[in-house]
């Protein structure tokens, strides 16, 4: 499908409606304070996230990236134009744009990333 881009080490899952809703915004900046989630470290893990608007109690995701800040592919699993399944690999990290053919970018992988620039390095010790 494309990447999502990831500048926090962590996604939130949730229906996009509760990003306004204030009670959401209170309980998400307390939690963020008890399991330290406003830092850059990763503990890779998956936290549950509820909290309560009026009688209705409400649960979204936060998952670490377990790799950090970068862009990670996602892919759908469709059954008659439906979405059955969403994937985001976490392990196939895009991080870095290098420059292709005719002035196109493209993504790389880490690993490729990290070769590439170490190709370009050992060119200008040279």
């Amino acid at each position: 499908m494309g990447t999502v881009d990831v500048d926090t080490n962590r996604l939130l899952l949730i229906d996009p409606i509760y990003l306004d809703d204030s009670d959401f915004a209170i309980a998400f900046r307390a939690y963020e304070k008890k399991y330290d989630l406003d830092t850059k470290s990763s503990s890779k893990m998956v936290h549950r996230f509820t909290w309560k608007s009026g009688r209705d109690t409400f649960e979204a995701f936060v998952s670490d990236t377990g790799m950090g800040d970068g862009f990670y592919p996602v892919y759908a699993k469709m059954r008659q134009g439906r979405v059955m399944q969403l994937l985001i690999r976490f392990d196939k990290q895009e991080v870095h744009e290098k420059p292709g053919k005719k002035g196109k970018k493209r993504l790389m992988s880490l690993k490729e990333y990290q070769r590439w620039s170490a190709s370009r390095q050992r060119r200008r010790i040279v």
